[in-house]
């Protein structure tokens, strides 16, 4: 093959097989021998796409992002459930004849929100401590807001005396103790003349 033909490989049109003359891409017969040249190729067009490798390291950082950001989330929402747990207590609170003998037993749970102002307290009643002992705040205002038969309004005060408190349920009974001597009263049940109670914080 010439020197001539080598060179003519790299340039572009119709190259003639005979004697290795370039011709136009729509020549059908070389300008120089007259031989019948063969068709011309189409150069294919080339498709830019993106490496692999970086469409990989796209999904990586997208994905370790999602991790992070979840992260976060459970962390924050752990964060504020310890907050607000930190206001629950369970009570068992016994009533006791002049006798000082067991007239009735409930059982209490209270709950103090951080995101209330200070001093402000809800409360519930619950059928044993089984139940109450497993109160959240998730459950425990669930059932403040749905079963408004279970909800207590307290009130206390301080006096030389000492402090004294008002339980009212939602049938109208009305109970009232006082810390100095342990004494007490119910409205609906003359027998109750004494109280003694008996509580513990709740860690979820």
């Amino acid at each position: 093959m010439t020197e001539e033909k080598i060179k003519n490989r790299h340039v572009k049109g119709i190259i003639c097989p005979h004697c290795g003359t370039v011709n136009p891409n729509d020549q059908q017969f070389c300008l120089n021998c007259g031989q019948k040249l063969p068709k011309a190729t189409v150069e294919p067009t080339l498709r830019i796409r993106h490496p692999k490798k970086k469409r990989r390291q796209k999904i990586i950082v997208t994905i370790l992002a999602l991790l992070i950001i979840s992260g976060l989330a459970a962390y924050g929402i752990k964060k504020h459930n310890d907050a607000n747990n930190m206001g629950m207590t369970y009570y068992k609170w016994t009533y006791l004849n002049k006798n000082k003998h067991p007239v009735r037993t409930d059982y209490y749970v209270s709950y103090a929100p951080s995101w209330k102002s200070s001093g402000y307290v809800y409360m519930l009643t619950y059928p044993n401590k089984k139940l109450a002992v497993k109160a959240t705040p998730q459950s425990f205002m669930r059932i403040y807001h749905r079963q408004s038969s279970r909800r207590i309004k307290f009130r206390t005060s301080d006096h030389k005396e000492g402090r004294t408190g008002t339980f009212t349920f939602s049938d109208h009974r009305v109970v009232k103790y006082t810390e100095k001597g342990f004494k007490a009263s119910d409205s609906h049940n003359p027998q109750v003349k004494y109280w003694r109670a008996s509580g513990e914080k709740l860690k979820k």
